[in-house]
């Protein structure tokens, strides 16, 4: 039979949240670190528009200028 694993504790160190597990209630059977993002660091991207969408507004504000210098 197979003996679970329970949660023992957590503490935050150097960054990392730190989980420790325990198999008899007592002793660390194993250790999980988890990086804690801090989110206010993080810099939102904003995505390029493609080619395609650059083309066709470019090829739109050059309509617009011919039509305002021919007066259509």
């Amino acid at each position: 039979m197979v003996k679970m694993v329970d949660f023992l504790d957590e503490i935050i160190e150097d960054g990392y949240l730190v989980t420790r597990y325990t198999r008899d209630g007592k002793t660390v059977s194993h250790i999980v670190r988890t990086l804690i993002v801090d989110d206010s660091t993080v810099e939102e991207v904003v995505q390029e528009p493609s080619i395609e969408e650059q083309i066709l507004t470019e090829t739109k504000y050059q309509t617009v200028l011919l039509e305002m210098n021919t007066g259509l």
